[in-house]
């Protein structure tokens, strides 16, 4: 094989393990839902936690959230363990009502 038809080889195989990659870790986030129960800011962090969880719901940017206690959300994001606490590290959280 030549070293051109190598080299295009691998650029595909590497183009195809990113798209992969991508794929896969979308369908690996963990969806939680439920009702708000308590919600705490600082300046760094908001902490939700909804009525139907054992875990608490982290975000980080935080700067639009117009959330209140009693709304119905849906949170996408990651599964996270803090201090042997289970928690959600959210990327994104929907009202639903």
């Amino acid at each position: 094989m030549s070293q051109e038809k190598l080299i295009k080889l691998l650029l595909f195989l590497t183009i195809l393990g990113i798209l992969f990659i991508l794929i896969f870790a979308q369908n690996q986030k963990p969806i939680a839902e439920g009702i708000i129960s308590e919600i705490k800011t600082t300046e760094k962090q908001t902490r939700i936690t909804i009525n139907d969880e054992s875990r608490d719901i982290i975000l980080f940017e935080s700067s639009n959230l117009d959330l209140a206690k009693g709304q119905e959300i849906r949170v996408y994001g990651r599964e996270d363990t803090y201090r042997n606490n289970k928690q959600i590290i959210a990327d994104r959280i929907e009202a639903l009502k």
